[in-house]
């Protein structure tokens, strides 16, 4: 899944909604998004799939890019719809909010990187070591890893009562 969003997100980000389906559909399909009209998102066979709910009545989109332009298909038939819209819409929020958790994984990682670093001047074998295995990690499973040694030293209490 985050391959395929990964692909798709410099045209699915780029897509203007006006441009793409026009005024109206644009207006309908950010007032569907917005009021919670987004079902379900799924990826399947290199598309997004998503269900989108209007007085309702589902509507089912799928979304492809093909080159560099994103293309729709709908229920309605009447693609690029307001439909459309919302799902675009949702899909750019995925997008964005996929980005920015990996930006924020990545500077944990730069920052514990830069911590542990000075371990190799200094000869310490245990920093070392970790910082070694740590930099094998691939970056998902080095932030699991922080996290739960964060929670272990909370769970351990202030130092104070150790």
């Amino acid at each position: 899944d985050r391959a395929v969003l990964a692909s798709m997100a410099a045209v699915v980000l780029q897509t203007a909604t006006v441009a793409w389906a026009g005024a109206r559909n644009a207006a309908r399909g950010s007032m569907l998004h917005r009021d919670g009209g987004v079902a379900h998102l799924a990826v399947r066979d290199r598309r997004v799939h998503v269900d989108v709910v209007e007085a309702g009545a589902p509507q089912h989109v799928q979304l492809e890019v093909r080159g560099a332009r994103l293309w729709a298909e709908c229920t309605c038939e009447n693609s690029p719809c307001e439909h459309s819209v919302a799902a675009l819409l949702e899909l750019q929020r995925r997008v964005k909010a996929a980005r920015e958790s990996s930006d924020q994984q990545a500077n944990v990682l730069a920052a514990l990187r830069d911590r542990l670093g000075g371990a190799r001047q200094e000869a310490q074998p245990a920093q070392a070591r970790i910082l070694s295995n740590l930099e094998r990690l691939p970056l998902e499973a080095g932030v699991d890893m922080v996290a739960l040694a964060w929670r272990q030293s909370l769970l351990q209490g202030p130092l104070e009562q150790r």
